[in-house]
């Protein structure tokens, strides 16, 4: 329970984005300081469960911002293409009712 609330407050308050820039080093933030000072209150295997739910995190934010990165060519690709269609007239308006 308590590595589901560190990890809703630590997504509350992004801390996790995909945006984030990497560094060696960074102070904390005083939310995080206060929360690992009540994770230094849970038993070893709550905070061993903790620090995992964490990690997977993080490498899942890695991934996805590596994918994300990889990705831009062919999002870019697929973006000229409807400018060109939207140009040339092949588009039409749609409503939410003719889906």
């Amino acid at each position: 329970m308590a590595a589901v609330l560190f990890l809703l407050l630590l997504k509350s308050v992004s801390v996790i984005s995909p945006m984030r820039t990497p560094a060696k080093t960074r102070p904390m933030t005083t939310l995080l300081e206060q929360a690992i000072d009540q994770l230094r209150k849970c038993s070893p295997a709550e905070q061993d469960t903790i620090a995992a739910l964490i990690l997977e995190e993080l490498a899942d934010e890695t991934r996805w911002d590596e994918a994300f990165a990889a990705s831009q060519p062919e999002i870019e690709q697929l973006a000229e293409k409807v400018r060109a269609k939207t140009r040339s007239g092949q588009t039409r308006d749609m409503r939410i009712e003719d889906l």
